[in-house]
């Protein structure tokens, strides 16, 4: 009798198919995802009659009510399970960081001569040199400007 016992209860172990839970196939390739993707949204579905129309509008709202609260279930268990996992959500850039200009050179109000310039040679070489003054200073003008703009360029997420 103890035997016969033994064997129902082995037979019963071993073959029940209660005991074994049937997992589902993964629906991602990363294999360690335990949700299944979402399921579709309600599609509204009218009647012929106004009455019908109504009441399957009533239905529609009832609907997309529930799956609003399924979404937001859905995405809370992601969070908790992001969460659980140890990961982060990363810094969000916004879509372009403030352009910060450089400052530029002031634009001269007039060309002022040396005092002491009386001959043409002496004026010649004072307008020169402002004249270069003016022309570096543009460039470097435009030197850090355009070095300014590049690394304003680069923070934007959208080009």
């Amino acid at each position: 009798m103890k035997l016969f016992l033994v064997a129902i209860l082995a037979l019963l172990l071993t073959g029940c198919p209660g005991v074994i839970r049937h997992v589902d196939p993964d629906y991602s390739s990363t294999g360690d995802w335990p949700f299944r993707p979402l399921e579709h949204p309600p599609v509204y579905a009218g009647g012929n009659s106004p009455e019908a129309k109504k009441l399957a509008g009533k239905m529609f709202v009832a609907d997309v009510n529930a799956y609003a609260y399924y979404v937001y279930l859905y995405a809370k268990s992601l969070n908790n399970y992001a969460e659980a996992k140890g990961w982060r959500t990363p810094m969000a850039a916004p879509l372009c960081e403030e352009f910060i200009r450089p400052t530029l050179h002031d634009i001269p109000s007039g060309i002022y001569l040396d005092p002491g310039s009386r001959s043409p040679q002496d004026i010649s070489r004072d307008l020169s040199r402002q004249i270069k003054s003016l022309i570096r200073g543009y460039r470097e003008d435009r030197e850090s400007f355009n070095r300014a703009y590049e690394r304003h360029k680069s923070s934007c997420l959208v080009r």
